[in-house]
């Protein structure tokens, strides 16, 4: 069954055999997270109220997802 707003993006948006289109980049650590962290993680940028702050967070975020890892998060699952 086909649910619109679901999966890759904006609607009508498919590949091949229409499937939802994926990012250039493939699946990485951040679509490994739980859409609940992620959403954390959007809305803990986004309450940054001077750029420079966002801008700090989001280099935090990129880098912590290098190491499979959750920005922000006090407490990493796995004990990590």
């Amino acid at each position: 069954m086909d649910r619109p707003g679901r999966g890759g993006g904006p609607t009508g948006a498919t590949g091949p055999g229409g499937r939802p289109r994926r990012c250039a980049r493939g699946a990485g650590p951040w679509d490994g997270f739980p859409r609940s962290t992620r959403r954390a993680i959007l809305e803990w940028v986004g309450a940054a109220r001077r750029e420079q702050t966002r801008q700090t967070r989001i280099a935090e975020t990129v880098a912590k997802e290098r190491e499979n890892l959750r920005a922000n998060q006090w407490r990493q699952p796995g004990g990590r």
